[in-house]
Order: structure tokens, then sequence, then C-alpha cells
């Protein structure tokens, strides 16, 4: 097979697992799942962001949460990752979960809401989480996250 062929089909290189996953059943509210069922285009069954076309997950690194000191679930990511780099990733960026794949939509900022829900100062928890707060994702492919799946990332 010549190398121009070879580069036909897309490197997936493992990179870590899944350590928590989080449904919000509705605004404001966030429960632990044992598993998450994604539907491609959609995002997960029974979660409040269900259908709409952005924010639909939302997945943050275990890097970023102890650096800052903060627990899983916490900064209200649907997936918590335990996976080096996840915030250095590029737009477009293909992240495979288990059997489901995500693609980078763009950092999520971090805002005022959220600092008010973690008793913060709204100017200092911007400052320090901007570019750490996860990233945010579109499904783009249907099936079951689990806690303990592997976390894919494909390049080449």
């Amino acid at each position: 097979m010549s190398q121009a062929a070879l580069l036909e089909y897309p490197i997936q290189i493992a990179l870590g697992s899944v350590v928590a996953l989080y449904r919000k059943p509705a605004r404001g509210v966030m429960e632990v799942a044992d598993s998450l069922e994604a539907v491609g285009g959609k995002g997960f069954v029974g979660d409040y962001s269900f259908g709409k076309r952005r924010r639909q997950a939302l997945l943050l690194s275990t890097v970023e949460l102890n650096a800052f000191g903060y627990r899983s679930g916490e900064l209200r990511e649907n997936i918590t990752l335990d996976i080096p780099g996840l915030q250095s990733l590029p737009i477009g960026t293909v992240i495979t979960v288990g059997e489901v794949e995500f693609e980078i939509e763009q950092d999520c900022a971090p805002c005022g809401g959220m600092a008010r829900r973690l008793g913060e100062d709204r100017q200092e928890f911007v400052a320090k989480m901007a570019g750490n707060r996860g990233m945010l994702c579109k499904v783009r492919s249907s099936g079951t996250i689990r806690v303990g799946d592997v976390v894919k990332v494909r390049g080449g």
C-alpha cells in the first residue's frame, strides 16, 4: 500500500478513559449517570440540551479539574475524561469516547453564573478558568458511553 493510501485512513490514538458521566435533566440540575445514550446530531437522551444544535456535550479533563482544585461534576461537564491535552486540541478534532464520536466545536468560556454557583468572585473565576473549562462538542454518532470507556483522539 502506498504512503498516500495510508494517509486516507485516520489514526486513532488511545489517550485515556471516562472517569465520570453527568446528565442535566432540567435547567440547573445535574445528576450522576452510569451511562449516557448519545444520538448523533442531538446530544444525550434525557439531557436538557438534547436536540439543540449547540452545546450538545461538554467534555472536561481531570487535568484541569485537579489543577484548579475542583471535583468531577462541579464545572457541570457531561463527561469527565482522564486525558492529557484536551484543552490544546484544535476545533474540528474528532474524539471517540467508547463507541461515540464527538467533534470539538469550541472552548467552553467560563461565566459569571458558574462563579456564582461555586460561590466564587466572577472576575477571578473567569480569569483563571479562561481556556480551562472544557471543550464544547457536537455529537457525531449514536451509541452508549460508560464510565471506564476508552478515549481516542483522531489524528493523521
